[in-house]
């Protein structure tokens, strides 16, 4: 863990070097204004596509300071850096399907929010169930996994998943039983 760490620190280095570098060559102000226009030619339906992949990138940039250790480091080389899965699988010494695989997984529990549903409700769990949804639902620790390290019995893991899973189907439903508030901006207008 400490070597992929350095190499890490290395890689960051020499890619904050460059992508410097190619900014100030390009002037990052006209970067960051060319991502944001959206040309004539492009069809509405594609602007939406990539209006919906940008909020989502930005989403897993928000959420990656959840994670630890090497997830977190590989998350941030491949959303901050644009590290590739070969450069990545080298310093952590896998696969390139291993690192392909861990970032999907990565991706689908940090974009699917059932954690931060938990804690935008902290009073209906206890601190130990809020550990427990983090270790099982963020970083995907098997059940068995944590009723090893916790030295507690995987019935009362399981039993304790079970009733998080509840309270996040029940936060769920409200949250579609509630209509959507409408923007101040924008009033509902009479027909």
């Amino acid at each position: 863990m400490l070597d992929f760490v350095k190499k890490y620190v290395k890689i960051q280095a020499l890619l904050d070097g460059y992508l410097f570098n190619k900014a100030a060559n390009r002037g990052c102000r006209r970067k960051r204004r060319d991502m944001k226009r959206i040309h004539d030619n492009i069809s509405c339906r594609t602007a939406k596509i990539r209006n919906e992949y940008r909020n989502q990138v930005d989403l897993l940039r928000r959420r990656v300071c959840l994670l630890v250790g090497k997830d977190r480091v590989i998350m941030t080389m491949y959303l901050e850096n644009g590290a590739s899965l070969r450069q990545m699988a080298r310093l952590a010494g896998v696969s390139d399907a291993h690192i392909s695989r861990k970032i999907k997984k990565l991706i689908r529990r940090l974009i699917d929010g059932d954690y931060i549903k938990c804690l935008r409700n902290r009073d209906l769990f206890s601190k130990n169930e809020l550990e427990l949804a983090r270790e099982h639902l963020l970083l995907g620790l098997s059940i068995r996994h944590i009723s090893d390290k916790r030295e507690v019995s995987y019935y009362q893991i399981r039993q304790t998943l079970l009733k998080i899973q509840r309270l996040i189907d029940m936060i769920n439903m409200e949250d579609q039983k509630q209509p959507q508030a409408r923007s101040p901006r924008y009033p509902q207008q009479s027909v």
